[in-house]
């Protein structure tokens, strides 16, 4: 039997170190044999020599003895049961007896890190567990060092599976799709996972025939086929580089690996007929059968004819097909690829087996396995375990057991951790038979196991097979005593770190021991379950609290026994009757003098009640992490990024535009700065550009701007954390359309009117923004209702600084706006109306109306109605319903009518005023209002048609006339009727001249939209002018009065005469527009002198 304590190979699979013993079964000196089982199993056997070599060297022992003077019948026994001898010595290196349990070394730390190093011993994995692995091999490729390949050996051995990849303490989230030329699956990282694009996983679970790696072999050209790590489970990991994803460099890379298959003794029975063997599928159905594809059947024909392509006793891969199915393969390779030994016929319906080698986490078969494993573990043959006894400890770990805090439901025992062979093979043992609070003993040539469980007594001894006096332990040493245990066990829900399990105290103890608290700490390193871990605590607590001892000399009644066994003791002296012991210790005796053989044995007490545990006996466990303190790795985010732009005026007047960045700090104290970067998604119009991500700021700030971006762009902003290492965190964006210069300037407050006289005084107050350029008044005659789109141009522009002007006083409203730079008006007009005439007053000479008729001039301009009665002018549309092709419901592009998707409505178009020109008779000043009631319609901007989201939009969502569409009165005027002024655009004012022509001027932007007009007209005024004189003298005849000005048309004329008597009188004749004549008489009729004065009240001067 060869134990190794370790076992070293480099990459080409050559052992590069040994430590091993070997035991031979036939030895020539019984000192060899006792110094090799004090290396292996304790120091605590010296005087057992004598006793292990009876076991080896029974014929001559049998001499020895005789010589010796014992009886030869007993010398016989002695031989036979030479092998039982020998559990007195593993008995006590491995099993308890009234002392607290040794459990070994402690949970070892860092056992999750991954080392680098040319001597490392291989790792033994049972059960399931967060394991490191030895780096063995890395290299780079490419040009740039752009990829890292790593070759990193977990166990020494073949595992079921690699459950869980870490990197560092991030689990990778990882996928497949596709598989190398060997049929090993390519993994690679989520989409959404933080290593994806930089990471690609390899997993080799470690088979004796297992290949080299094929991607290996393809990149690198020192990795070759005969690089295949037999044996040996191991990651082959290629790492694409990015500092952003690797910051600290090659990253910790552990694993959880479900370990090693276990052969498990207890046969699966089936029955192999016809309908549960297929000879054409080759499947064999197994209800339930819970193996996986690389599991191992050992087949049994129990007596019976051999199903068609197996042999009795031959071992076979299984293909699992499905959960109730299974195929069979003769060898890896067969099995990577699926292919099935050929079932060729099944005889009737016979009971056969199969003896599965599967993953399992059940101490029983992990301790037969390390017993007999002939690489790393104690080399047994199967006549050397007690299959029987292991079956049943299996059976009893795998007993369900009810749990509470939470509640539900696991196995008595279960084994989940891992070794190394540094340890000696001592030290594993008593690590493993923690798992079940048991010991190990070697009786009749065979191991057993003992687990912590109560058995019932099958033997009683008293007081007649007493060969000695008792002597008897009421209470063990203050050295040996505990009333309270701890100790720590590997959590998964903490990534498998250590962590303690609910200490488990008694105030009763307590008040036995003088109400002193005495830990007893027991470490469960292959144990994974809080709520086990509480039960084996309790038994020990409970087992070392039966104080009770004694050591006696019994005849052979005691050789039936083994250690472990209960027993049944009545002592009268002592008052025990049937009282329940358990045998710790025994060992032959044999009286030199007599030749009489005897057993001296230890027993302690023992009651059933140690093993008994309820539901609510069980603590509440914390879940989760035992530390809230963070992971180096782990680090926060900024809350939340928020996005807005200013503008920045600079003193020599540019005004620029600036996105503003503020970030909501990290919900962590442990994020030390932030790393900010920007693109440009699209450009003005909204045209996607191209454009890397550039960093503008790093700090621990939370406000950072980036200057001069460009109007309606939109940019994305990423923001992340950096901890103290230097470690990213993930990154969050927003994303922003900047408004700046294009936004709309704010509308216009405190705007006031004051009438003095003919003229109205308004003011308003300064509208605060850096691109402000200027200002437009424009005036309705409504006082109440008036809006921007049905009101004239006044004041078409007052520049900034100016918040003041005066314009002629008139009934209506006066309406202003603010603009910008880039010619954008204030969302809303500000209004404000009066009532209060100018006292001066004005007279109109002609209104010139065009609604409803509309018969003016119309070029691209069209006269609708919806009704037959109001009437409207509009753009005109290239698609209009009488002139569209095709049928009404085939068209699904756009509106029938027109719409920007076809680019139906025109440009511009104009209507030239009917009754024109408007002649005025002579080149007058008159002052010249209108009147204009518009509306808009787009034809495809309408709320379901509009794309994007409702608060997206810069405007109103379903239009905005005043930037879509447009209508604008024109005027040109001329003094011949011959030669005009061009158009332009007309506001309310003075004019001079003789002729006067009028044209509505309607725009749309989009070529979708269109102004409706259904009121236009226009009005000339002329201004009251008042003439008159004093004090004229009118002399005896007929006087001439000539006014100084000349009136458009006569006059009203008053007449104030002076120092007139009775009966006389004066009479005016011949007025016109340039005078009139007076004459003064006397009651005779004659004429006389007088003084008079007089006032003369027209329009349209010269």
């Amino acid at each position: 039997m060869k134990i190794y304590n370790k076992i070293i190979y480099d990459i080409n699979d050559n052992i590069i170190e040994e430590d091993s013993y070997e035991y031979y079964g036939e030895l020539t000196q019984c000192d060899v044999v006792v110094d090799t089982v004090t290396d292996v199993l304790g120091s605590d056997i010296g005087q057992l020599a004598l006793t292990i070599a009876v076991a080896i060297y029974a014929p001559q022992m049998v001499g020895y003895l005789s010589g010796m003077g014992v009886n030869p019948m007993l010398a016989k026994v002695i031989v036979a049961v030479g092998s039982s001898l020998v559990m007195g010595a593993i008995g006590k290196a491995l099993a308890p007896k009234v002392d607290p349990p040794n459990f070994g070394t402690s949970l070892q730390q860092g056992v999750t890190v991954t080392s680098k190093s040319p001597t490392q011993p291989y790792r033994i994995m049972y059960g399931s567990t967060r394991v490191g692995g030895t780096l063995v091999y890395g290299q780079t490729t490419s040009d740039t060092n752009e990829f890292l390949h790593l070759v990193i050996i977990y166990a020494g051995h073949e595992v079921d599976d690699i459950s869980s990849i870490y990197l560092n303490d991030d689990i990778v989230s990882l996928e497949t799709s596709s598989n190398d030329s060997n049929g090993i699956p390519i993994y690679t990282p989520t989409s959404s996972d933080q290593y994806s694009g930089k990471l690609q996983i390899k997993k080799h679970l470690g088979n004796d025939d297992q290949l080299a790696d094929a991607n290996l072999v393809a990149d690198v050209t020192q990795w070759t086929t005969n690089h295949k790590i037999s044996g040996k489970t191991y990651l082959y990991a290629k790492l694409t580089f990015d500092s952003d994803v690797y910051p600290n460099g090659v990253p910790n890379i552990s694993v959880i690996l479900k370990g090693k298959k276990l052969y498990d003794p207890r046969a699966t029975s089936f029955t192999a007929s016809s309908g549960t063997v297929s000879t054409t599928t080759n499947t064999i159905t197994l209800s339930s059968h819970g193996l996986s594809t690389f599991d191992r059947a050992t087949y049994d024909v129990n007596g019976n004819t051999a199903i068609g392509g197996l042999s009795n006793g031959s071992t076979y891969y299984v293909i699992k097909v499905d959960a109730n199915t299974i195929k069979l393969a003769t060898n890896y390779t067969n099995c990577l690829a699926g292919t099935p030994i050929s079932l060729t016929s099944v005889s009737g319906s016979t009971t056969q087996k199969f003896n599965f080698t599967t993953f399992s986490d059940n101490p029983a078969l992990v301790i037969r396995d390390y017993l007999t494993d002939t690489r790393y573990g104690m080399s047994a043959g199967s006549s050397e375990l007690n299959d029987s006894n292991f079956q049943s400890v299996a059976n009893t770990c795998d007993e369900s057991v009810t749990v509470a805090n939470p509640s539900g439901t696991e196995k008595r025992f279960t084994c989940n951790g891992s070794f190394q062979l540094s340890q000696s093979p001592k030290i594993i043992i008593e690590n493993l038979l923690t798992t079940m609070g048991g010991f190990m003993v070697y009786s009749n040539g065979q191991f057993k196991i003992v687990p912590a469980t109560y058995s019932n007594p099958t033997v009683s001894l008293n007081e007649i097979y007493l060969r000695s006096g008792l002597q008897v332990n009421t209470r063990i040493s203050k050295k040996e005593l505990f009333n309270a245990v701890k100790g720590v066990y590997s959590e998964p829900a903490n990534d498998y770190q250590p962590q303690n399990y609910p200490f488990l105290t008694s105030s009763a103890f307590e008040s036995e021991d003088n109400s002193e608290r005495i830990y007893g700490t027991f470490d469960y390193p292959f144990t994974n379950s809080s709520r086990m871990c509480q039960r084996l605590s309790k038994i020990q607590l409970l087992k070392a609290r039966q104080q009770i001892s004694f050591s006696a000399v019994f005849n052979l009644e005691a050789f039936q026994l083994n250690v472990g066994d209960t027993v049944n003791i009545s002592h009268a002296r002592f008052g025990w009757t049937n009282k329940t012991f358990q045998l710790v210790d025994w060992g032959f005796q044999v009286d030199m003098s007599s030749g009489n053989l005897s057993i001296a044995t230890e027993f302690r007490e023992i009651a059933s009640a140690v093993y008994d545990f309820a539901t609510g006996d069980y603590s509440t466990i914390s879940s989760g992490k035992a530390t809230n303190l963070p992971k180096s790795t782990s680090v926060s985010a900024p809350t939340a990024i928020t996005l807005t732009d200013e503008l920045v005026s600079y003193n020599d007047g540019t005004v620029i535009v600036k996105l503003v960045i503020e970030l909501t700090e990290a919900t962590d104290n442990f994020t030390e700065l932030y790393e900010i970067e920007i693109k440009q998604l699209t450009d003005a119009d909204g045209v996607a550009v191209t454009d890397d991500f550039k960093q503008i700021g790093r700090g621990a700030r939370l406000s950072y701007e980036f200057l001069n971006v460009i109007d309606k762009a939109s940019y994305q902003v990423r923001a992340r954390g950096v901890n103290i290492y230097g470690v990213n965190s993930s990154t969050i964006t927003a994303t922003h359309t900047v408004i700046g210069l294009s936004a709309p300037p704010p509308n216009v407050e405190n705007f006031a009117c004051n009438i003095v006289g003919q003229d109205a005084f308004l003011s308003w107050d300064p509208v605060d923004v850096l691109d402000l350029s200027y200002y437009v008044v424009n005036f309705s005659s409504v006082t109440s209702g008036a809006e921007w789109s049905n009101s004239v141009p006044l004041v078409t522009k007052i520049s900034r600084p100016g918040t003041s002007i005066t314009v002629p006083a008139r009934v209506g409203s006066y309406l202003i706006k603010a603009v910008d730079k880039l010619g954008g008006y204030s969302i809303d007009a500000t209004i404000i109306a009066t009532d209060i005439a100018a006292i001066g007053n004005f007279n109109e000479i002609t209104t010139n109306t065009q609604n409803p008729a509309f018969s003016g001039t119309k070029t691209n301009v069209v006269r609708n109605t919806d009704d037959g009665t109001n009437f409207y002018l509009t753009l005109n549309s290239t698609e209009l319903f009488d002139s569209a092709s095709g049928n009404f419901d085939s068209v699904t592009s756009h509106n029938f009518d027109g719409g920007t998707q076809n680019n139906n409505v025109v440009a511009s178009g104009t209507y030239l005023f009917s009754d024109i020109p408007i002649d005025i008779g002579s080149a007058f000043t008159a002052r010249i209002t209108a009147n204009i009631t518009q509306t808009s319609t787009d034809r495809d901007r309408l709320f379901d048609n509009v794309a994007g989201l409702f608060d997206d939009q810069l405007s109103n969502f379903d239009g905005d006339a005043p930037s879509d569409c447009r209508s604008i009165i024109q005027i040109s005027t001329s003094d011949d009727n011959v030669t005009y002024t061009a158009f332009r655009n007309f506001s309310v004012g003075d004019y001079t001249a003789r002729y006067y022509k009028f044209q509505l001027l309607m725009q749309s932007d989009d070529l979708g939209s269109t102004p409706l007009v259904s009121v236009l007209s226009v009005t000339v005024d002329m201004e009251d002018r008042i003439t008159s004189e004093s004090d004229v003298v009118s002399g005896t005849s007929t006087k001439t009065v000539t006014y100084p000005i000349v009136y458009k048309i006569v006059p009203a004329l008053g007449v104030t005469a002076q120092n007139m008597t009775t009966g006389e009188a004066y009479a005016i004749t011949n007025k016109s527009t340039t005078g009139f004549q007076i004459a003064f008489t006397n009651s005779g009729g004659s004429g006389v002198s007088r003084t008079f004065d007089y006032i003369a009240k027209g329009y349209w001067l010269t």
